[in-house]
């Protein structure tokens, strides 16, 4: 009986360590991210706070080794979230670079409040993998792996190809123009299309995130689209900025124009002259080179 009694005793630490090596594992990286982001214990109702979503660049689109806006949306849990975002990016070693929230100036959350948060990044990979992390207190206390390709607006960087961002309801044809050029399909320009008011938002909100862009082109046809800009007075900021520093915007003007870029119009400052009408033109064989 002793004997029997002591095989048990031996065996049982180690069918103990089998069973917990696969759950220590799942503590690593990703594992270690899920846990932070606080899903509910069994038995548990309380919600954590979480990092619900990453999109990167102008809706979607930015270049690798260059200043790009990234915008986090946050949630905070069942109770006052006070804590600083933190994101952490490959550089072009693939070594970890942390770009962060104002320490002095952390979130303020009220509980179950949403909010988007956007901070300057440069990220040095084609396809990289950023991890998101609320800190408070000195510890993390939410976290989240976000792989490029996974979601609409996180998508591999544009390598070697200029991009075009362009506020209207269509690409003006930009496309059309370099299979015209018989561009190849790794030289034709990656175009940013705004197209939708909310889309606004993707616009970025300091000149740096227009690094990566070569030109921007404005149409005044959709009034939507000119109001929701013209009202957003960070985002008319840092285009006037980029602009000033050498920027390239373009103006594509209809019969809309003169209400559009008025005097009284935030935009109207981003043109070299003033509009004193419009006219109507039989022929534009005259400009077309």
């Amino acid at each position: 009986m002793r004997q029997r009694l002591w095989i048990c005793l031996l065996f049982v630490p180690a069918i103990a360590w089998l069973g917990i090596c696969p759950w220590a594992d799942g503590l690593s990286a990703e594992g270690a991210a899920a846990q932070y982001q606080g899903a509910p214990t069994s038995g548990s109702t309380e919600a954590a706070p979480a990092i619900v979503d990453l999109r990167v660049g102008i809706r979607g689109v930015y270049k690798a080794g260059l200043w790009t806006e990234a915008t986090a949306t946050v949630r905070a849990g069942n109770q006052p979230l006070a804590a600083r975002l933190r994101l952490i990016v490959p550089d072009g070693d693939g070594l970890p670079s942390r770009f962060s929230t104002p320490e002095d100036k952390p979130l303020q959350l009220a509980p179950g409040q949403q909010q988007q948060v956007s901070l300057l990044i440069r990220i040095g990979r084609v396809q990289p993998t950023i991890v998101a992390e609320l800190e408070c207190e000195g510890k993390t206390i939410a976290s989240r792996r976000f792989r490029a390709g996974h979601s609409e607006y996180f998508v591999p960087a544009v390598e070697g190809r200029p991009v075009v961002v362009v506020v209207g309801s269509e690409d003006p044809g930009i496309q059309q123009a370099a299979l015209s050029l018989g561009l190849p399909a790794e030289s034709r320009p990656a175009v940013a299309l705004i197209d939708d008011a909310n889309l606004i938002d993707h616009l970025p909100t300091h000149q740096l995130g227009y690094e990566g862009v070569s030109s921007l082109v404005l149409t005044t046809s959709v009034g939507e689209l000119v109001r929701r800009l013209s009202g957003d007075a960070r985002r008319v900021r840092a285009l006037e900025q980029w602009v000033a520093a050498g920027g390239k915007l373009v103006f594509v003007c209809g019969p809309r124009a003169e209400s559009a870029l008025a005097d009284d119009s935030p935009l109207r400052q981003l043109l070299p002259g003033r509009i004193e009408g419009t006219v109507g033109l039989q022929s534009t064989a005259g400009l077309e080179t």
